[in-house]
């Protein structure tokens, strides 16, 4: 198995890049909404896999895929995404 090390460092500097454009992660908030005669239905519960993205302009995270837009390859929030197109040029 190679290392990081072992790969070109053009490459892994991509790659990063490539990992911080599209700041996407999954959270756990089960509710424990489980009852006797509905029991947790475990890893198939929505609420165990929530994901978040996070903006890439501005940084501000917990943003749902409704509140994300993606411009030119850029997730930018609702705030960042107006600023973008304020001049009315879309």
């Amino acid at each position: 198995m190679m290392a990081i090390n072992d790969i070109n460092p053009i490459a892994v500097e991509e790659v990063r890049k490539l990992m911080l454009r599209h700041m996407k992660y999954e959270i756990n908030e089960c509710c424990d909404c489980a009852t006797e005669p509905y029991p947790c239905v475990g890893n198939s519960c929505f609420m165990r896999h929530v994901v978040y993205y996070q903006c890439d302009r501005c940084g501000c995270s917990g943003l749902t895929e409704d509140e994300i837009h993606e411009v030119d390859g850029e997730d930018l929030c609702d705030t960042c995404f107006d600023e973008e197109f304020e001049d009315g040029s879309l």
